[in-house]
Formats: C-alpha cells, sequence, structure tokens
C-alpha cells in the first residue's frame, strides 16, 4: 500500500508541475500579448515590448556561467530566445553572451545543430566586437565538431585563435587551442595536438583558470591514451577530475570520471571501470547533461557486450542511441551503431548486425573519421567471418588494417588481427590463423595489454579456438 500510495503523489506530483507549466506558459503568451498591443493599458505597445525584450537580454546574457546550469537546462528556452531578439535588434554583444549561456546547455542538452545556426546569426550580426567574433568563433567550432563536421569546424577555431591573440585574449585564445587539439586528435594527428594542448596549458596555467586545466588535462590525457602511453593518461585524467572538483563543475567532473572509467576499462579493470561509468551517470543525470547520459551508457553497453550479456548491453545502447539522435551527436551515434553491431553478432542476428554496422560505416564515412570507419570494418569483417563469406570478411578487415596502422592505434589492431586469425580459423587455413595470432600476442607484449583487457580477452578467446581446431 505504501509503494501505491508513494506511486500515485509522484503522479499526482507530475501531473500538477506538468499543468503549471502549461499554465506559465499561456500567462506569458497572454502578458506578451498586453504588452505589445497598444491601449491595453497606459504605455503598452511595441515600444513596450522592445523594452521588455531588451531587460529579459541583459539580465540572460548576464548571468554567470554556472548559474546558466542550474536547473537542468530549465532556462535555455529563455536563453536562446535572448539571442535571438538580440539579434534582431542588432545588439550585438547581449546577442553574443546569450549564446555562450545558450551553447553551455546545447551541449548538454542538443540539439547541437541550434548552436551551429545561432553562431551563424550572431556572427552576422552588425556592429559585432572581436571580442564576440573570437568566442562565436568558438562555439561555431565546437557546435560543428559536436555534429560530425570537423573539417568545417577547423576554419572556424582557427579564426577564433587569430582574433582572440589579435586582442590579447588569453582565456578565448586557450579555448580555440583546446578545440583545434581535439579536431588534431579526431584526425590522429597526435604531435600536432600535443603541441596545440602544451600552448594551451601554458596559458591555462597562466591565468589560473581550474575550468581550463581541467580541459586541457583532459585532453592531454586523450592524447596519452591513444599512443598506449596510459600511466601519464591516468595521471591527466586524475588531474583533470581535482580541477572540476575545484571548479565545482560537476558536469566536467563527470565526464572525466568517464574517461577515468574508459581507461581502466581498456586495461581490464571492469570493476573500477563499472564503478566509474556508475558514478559519470548519475552526475549526468544529476545535472541534466543527456550527451553524457549518453555517452556513459554507450559505455555500460559496451562493458555489458564483452561480458556477453548480451540483452542489458541491448538496453544501455538502445537507449544510448535514441539520446545520441536527439542530440544530432554524429560520433556518439556511430560508435553505438558500431556497439550495436557487435551485441547483434554475439546473438547470431546477422541482419541486424550488418543494418547496424552498415550505418555505422555510412555514419564514419561522412564524417571523413578514419579511425571510427576502421574499428566498424574490424566488426564487419567478423560478421562476414560468421558467415562464411570469406572474402568479404578479408577485404574488411585488409582496409580496417591499412586505415589502424597508420593512425597507430596498437590496441584496435590487435583486437583485428584476432578477428582475422579467428576468420582464417573458420577458413580452415590454421598457419594463417596462427601467424595472425602471434602478430596480435606482440602487440600485447609491447603495450602490457592485461588478460582480462579487450586485446587480452580476445587473444585469449582466440587461442582456444585454434586449440580445438588443431586437436578436432
Amino acid at each position: 500500500m505504501d509503494a501505491l500510495q508513494s506511486l500515485l503523489q509522484k503522479s499526482f506530483v507530475r501531473q500538477v508541475a506538468e499543468a503549471r507549466f502549461d499554465l506559465l506558459m499561456s500567462v506569458k503568451e497572454y502578458a506578451s500579448e498586453h504588452l505589445r498591443t497598444e491601449g491595453r493599458y497606459g504605455g503598452s505597445g511595441q515600444s513596450a515590448l522592445y523594452s521588455a525584450e531588451a531587460r529579459h537580454g541583459a539580465y540572460f546574457s548576464g548571468l554567470s556561467e554556472r548559474l546558466a546550469a542550474i536547473g537542468k537546462g530549465i532556462e535555455l528556452d529563455n536563453f536562446v530566445a535572448a539571442c535571438r531578439r538580440a539579434v534582431l535588434r542588432r545588439d550585438a554583444e547581449v546577442a553574443a553572451n546569450a549564446l555562450e549561456r545558450a551553447w553551455g546547455l546545447l551541449r548538454m542538452r542538443g540539439p547541437f545543430a541550434t548552436g551551429v545556426e545561432l553562431a551563424s546569426v550572431v556572427r552576422d550580426t552588425p556592429g559585432i566586437g572581436p571580442a564576440s567574433v573570437a568566442l562565436v568563433e568558438w562555439i561555431a567550432g565546437a557546435a560543428l565538431s559536436d555534429c560530425g563536421r570537423d573539417l568545417d569546424a577547423v576554419p572556424r577555431f582557427e579564426a577564433s585563435l587569430v582574433g582572440a591573440r589579435e586582442i590579447g585574449d588569453r582565456r578565448q585564445e586557450c579555448r580555440a587551442l583546446i578545440g583545434l587539439g581535439l579536431l588534431d586528435i579526431h584526425a590522429g594527428r597526435f604531435d600536432s595536438s600535443r603541441a596545440r594542448l602544451d600552448a594551451a596549458l601554458v596559458i591555462a596555467l597562466e591565468i589560473e583558470d581550474p575550468v581550463l586545466l581541467s580541459d586541457v588535462h583532459n585532453r592531454l590525457g586523450t592524447v596519452d591514451w591513444s599512443v598506449e602511453n596510459r600511466r601519464d593518461a591516468r595521471s591527466h585524467y586524475e588531474t583533470a577530475v581535482g580541477f572540476a572538483r575545484e571548479a565545482g563543475d560537476r558536469h566536467r567532473e563527470g565526464s572525466m570520471l568517464g574517461n577515468l572509467a574508459g581507461l581502466h576499462f581498456d586495461e581490464g579493470n571492469l570493476d573500477e571501470s563499472l564503478s566509474g561509468w556508475e558514478a559519470a551517470l548519475a552526475a549526468a543525470r544529476e545535472m541534466g547533461d543527456r550527451r553524457l547520459e549518453a555517452n556513459t551508457l554507450g559505455n555500460l553497453g559496451l562493458l555489458y557486450e564483452g561480458q556477453d550479456r548480451f540483452a542489458a548491453a541491448l538496453d544501455q545502447l538502445n537507449a544510448a542511441l535514441v539520446v545520441a539522435r536527439d542530440l544530432g551527436h554524429s560520433g556518439l551515434e556511430c560508435n553505438v551503431l558500431d556497439n550495436l553491431g557487435r551485441v547483434y553478432i554475439g546473438l547470431a542476428r546477422f541482419d541486424e548486425a550488418s543494418d547496424h554496422l552498415e550505418a555505422a560505416l555510412a555514419n564514419a564515412r561522412g564524417r571523413g573519421d578514419q579511425h571510427s570507419e576502421a574499428l566498424v570494418m574490424t566488426d564487419l569483417g567478423l560478421l562476414s567471418a560468421r558467415q562464411a563469406r570469406f572474402s568479404d570478411a578479408r577485404r574488411c578487415l585488409d582496409a580496417g588494417e591499412l586505415l589502424l596502422r597508420a593512425v597507430s592505434d596498437q590496441t584496435s589492431l590487435g583486437v583485428l588481427l584476432c578477428v582475422r586469425a579467428e576468420t582464417e580459423n573458420l577458413a580452415g587455413s590454421l598457419d594463417t590463423a596462427r601467424a595472425a595470432l602471434a602478430e596480435a600476442e606482440t602487440i600485447a607484449g609491447a603495450i602490457e595489454a592485461a588478460p582480462s583487457s579487450e586485446l587480452g580477452r580476445a587473444i585469449t578467446r582466440v587461442h582456444r579456438l585454434l586449440v580445438r581446431s588443431s586437436t578436432a
């Protein structure tokens, strides 16, 4: 009875909240109509509406970033409205400041395309100053990158960097360098990324900004992780968490905890990775950060897939896919589609696996993301092998291997070689299978991959397959 009563109370509260929201919107529409209509009361009319909108814009564009994020993005519509109205009034500085507050929420809640569109109209506002141009160009770059349009994002970040340096805006210069460093990571240009991020770190230390310090260390951690330097990666991620906590930024703290969890997963520390992702998910839901929530759900799905807990993996991944598409987060959508394909391979539901993997491949190629393309090609190779289409499997694996060697991803290359070994084993070419497995084992030794890591588990699985084939 207590449970039923609690459920009824929650339902009632939700209905009341919805009714209040509907009433609030009705009151706003009523007030707006009276405000803009001449003769409704003394002073009403277009000038009164203009003054009210100007006050609205000044208030919302002037809020601190921390205050802007309060309430799980409840004020997003107000920030967007303040931005659009300021553009119409040609109040470029208010428009840029409102855009910055809006983007802080859009990057957490989506859709990212709105950030692209708003940045475009604000950038074209007559009278916009150089500081606002540098800010808006940075937002445009970030929004384009989140939409999977890295090539379009590069000139926006570069314009922000040039503009920030011309006016001596060190904070904006640092943010632009971090943005360009991230694009370099996406493209596998790790030396260039490190150079940009090292320069950004100098600035962040100079101005003693914990948010920027958290962001720089986070990206440096990703560079080190990408080149198999896990010890330094862990140090950077832990430092990033510390600065996020110093800044009181739960969003960043959750993101950094999620990255640490991913590193634990890569090393085969599954209990630590599960704990970290659960902490990241709690932070995401506390802050209303749908981006972090979707990313974490996708990671949990990957963890469950590695444990052959396919039903649980499907639940997490399908939930992540819905949010990724709502956000317009093309890169996350690609990763989730790929992981769903792997789950369906494990379930021997090959048609569904093919649908998801082909969609992931089209996504990766459309964004020019060769690293993601290589990962998908590995899984397409596995799918073809399981269907006894060995020529197709070899074609996929050859293409994936070429790409992975180009970006120096040794872990993923080792996993691909394990798939190649399984393919050749199924095709009856045991010597070729053993050679591929031996190369994977050499890579695992060089990068000190633990037996419980993804690569370590792949080697163990394929070794057992070869033993069975040798004794059959």
